[in-house]
């Protein structure tokens, strides 16, 4: 049961270690003009894009390290499970909370300033867990990794 659980933590915070850093990466590339609409806190399409193959790649490997580590497919049911409910309760709250970011942007922005003021579209909080549910599943089904 430990081994279990320490399974779903490790595939956890792979996926988060990959998402901060690959998120960090791109907005260093693509810059502010890049990340945003001009002037403004709205992410741009190619943001979109660049996030929904950096989640798909980080649910992948999440659901193969908890795989690999547990040799249980349950398991990785489990961190799908958890990833989906975290995410809806996140995309919920994004959506129900009064928002008081700016909605101009300075020219260049740091990117902690970046993330505390970004603004996605609902549709993107909402595909975002189930992009990281169906993720992990695929994860664990990678060759030589295949449910047992």
């Amino acid at each position: 049961m430990v081994k279990n659980i320490l399974a779903i933590i490790a595939g956890y915070i792979a996926m988060a270690l990959i998402i901060a850093i690959s998120f960090t990466l791109a907005y260093n590339l693509m810059g502010a003009d890049g990340a945003f609409k001009p002037g403004t806190y709205e992410v741009s399409a190619t943001w979109i894009a660049m996030s929904i193959v950096m989640s798909i790649l980080a649910a992948l490997a999440g659901g193969y390290i908890s795989m690999l580590l547990a040799r249980n497919y349950r398991v990785s049911i489990g961190l799908a499970a958890l990833v989906f409910i975290l995410g809806m309760f996140t995309a919920i709250h994004h959506t129900t909370r009064e928002d008081t970011r700016p909605v101009e942007r300075q020219a260049e922005v740091s990117n902690t300033l970046a993330m505390m003021n970004a603004r996605e579209p609902t549709w993107v909080s909402f595909l975002n867990p189930i992009i990281g549910a169906l993720g992990v599943l695929a994860g664990a089904r990678l060759p030589k990794n295949g449910p047992s």
